[in-house]
């Protein structure tokens, strides 16, 4: 007997990277990132920078989560830009002391303006 556990987007609350993530996975995946609410979202794996899908960077988690280590489509989401140099963020580097000291991100969630 043959069971099939592919994911359909219907039956996932979070998708990363438009690729749905199971219960299971996105339990331990909250052991780093935080609390993740229901919703579409996009993460930069390497920054750890995370948003709504088609939306701009609304925080910032621990990079390398596994259970969300999924390639970012092309436009699906804002530029993260340091202000002062006109750079492309590509790092976490010490934008968050707190997340870095702690070993874990405040979670992710759709911003009320978005939803």
């Amino acid at each position: 007997m043959k069971f099939n556990l592919q994911l359909s987007m219907d039956s996932v609350k979070v998708s990363i990277n438009g690729h749905p993530i199971s219960e299971r996975a996105l339990r331990k995946a909250e052991k780093k990132a935080g609390p993740v609410s229901p919703g579409s979202y996009w993460y930069d794996q390497r920054a750890g920078f995370w948003g709504v899908m088609g939306h701009e960077c609304s925080g910032i988690i621990p990079p390398f989560i596994k259970e969300f280590s999924y390639s970012m489509p092309k436009n699906c989401a804002g530029n993260v830009i340091d202000a002062a140099t006109g750079d492309k963020l590509r790092s976490l580097g010490k934008l968050a002391p707190t997340i870095e000291k702690m070993k874990r991100g405040f979670g992710m969630h759709v911003p009320e303006e978005i939803s």
